[in-house]
C-alpha cells in the first residue's frame, strides 16, 4: 500500500525539467575578483595572534636595539622559530581543526585558499626579515649577509620540521609537536650561540650558510607537498 501511494505521489508531483537553465544562469552576472584581492580576504581569516607576534618580535627588535643599545642578534634569532610556528600552524589550520571539507564547498578551491594564506603570511614575513636584518647587525660585528644567515637559519628549520610535521599529523596534536619542534630549536639556538663559543661560530660560519640555504630548499620542497596534499584530499573525499 506505502508503494503505490509513493508511486501515485511521485506521479501527482512531477517537477518538469528546466527549460534554458543554462542559458539563465549565464545571464547572472558574475563578479571577478584579482588574485591581489583574493588574498588580501584570506588575509582576514588568518589568526591575529600571528599578525601581534610578528610585530611583537619587531618591536623587541627595536626596543633592544635603540632603547638599550645592545646587540639583538640571538634574541631575535630565538623569537623567530615561533612566527614560523604560527604560520605553518595557520596554513594548516583547515586540515588540523577538520574543517578541509566546509572549505572545499565554497567557490574557491582549498588549494587557492592555501596559496593565498601562504603569500599573506610570506609577504609579512618577508617585510618582517627585511627590517630585522639590518636592525639585528647594528650593534654587532657582522655583516649583513652573516646577520641574515644566523636568523633564517632557525627560522627555516622551524618551518620545514613544522610543514614536514604537519603533512603526517592530523589533529590537534599537530600543534602539540610543532609546538615542542620549535621550542627545542629555540633553546639550541641559544645554547650554540653562547657568547663563550661565539668564535666557533664564527669558524663554521660556511658550513651554517650552506645548512641555512638547504633547510630553504627543504622548506620550499615541503611547501609545495602541503600544496599537493590538498589535491590529495579532494580526491579522497
Amino acid at each position: 500500500m506505502k508503494k503505490k501511494l509513493k508511486e501515485a505521489v511521485k506521479l501527482a508531483f512531477v517537477v518538469p525539467p528546466p527549460v534554458k537553465k543554462r542559458a539563465f544562469l549565464k545571464l547572472i552576472p558574475e563578479k571577478g575578483i584579482s588574485s591581489f584581492e583574493f588574498m588580501i580576504i584570506q588575509a582576514g581569516y588568518i589568526n591575529k595572534k600571528m599578525w601581534l607576534f610578528s610585530l611583537f618580535v619587531l618591536g623587541v627588535a627595536i626596543a633592544g636595539t635603540y632603547g638599550w643599545k645592545r646587540d639583538m642578534l640571538w634574541i631575535i634569532s630565538s623569537l623567530l622559530p615561533f612566527a614560523a610556528l604560527l604560520a605553518v600552524t595557520e596554513n594548516a589550520k583547515s586540515i588540523t581543526y577538520n574543517v578541509a571539507e566546509m572549505e572545499m564547498a565554497s567557490r574557491f578551491s582549498l588549494k587557492s585558499v592555501l596559496f593565498a594564506r601562504m603569500g599573506a603570511v610570506g609577504a609579512v614575513h618577508l617585510i618582517l626579515l627585511t627590517i630585522l636584518i639590518p636592525v639585528g647587525q647594528i650593534y654587532g660585528a657582522r655583516s649583513f649577509f652573516e646577520t641574515g644567515v644566523y636568523m633564517l637559519l632557525p627560522y627555516f628549520a622551524a618551518t620545514a620540521s613544522g610543514l614536514w610535521i604537519t603533512r603526517r599529523l592530523r589533529g590537534k596534536e599537530v600543534v602539540y609537536v610543532c609546538t615542542g619542534f620549535t621550542i627545542l630549536i629555540s633553546g639550541i639556538n641559544i645554547v650554540i650561540n653562547d657568547e663563550r663559543i661565539f668564535a666557533y661560530q664564527a669558524a663554521i660560519f660556511k658550513e651554517k650558510a650552506i645548512v641555512a640555504v638547504i633547510l630553504l630548499i627543504l622548506t620550499v620542497w615541503e611547501y609545495k607537498q602541503s600544496v599537493q596534499r590538498t589535491e590529495e584530499l579532494v580526491w579522497s573525499l
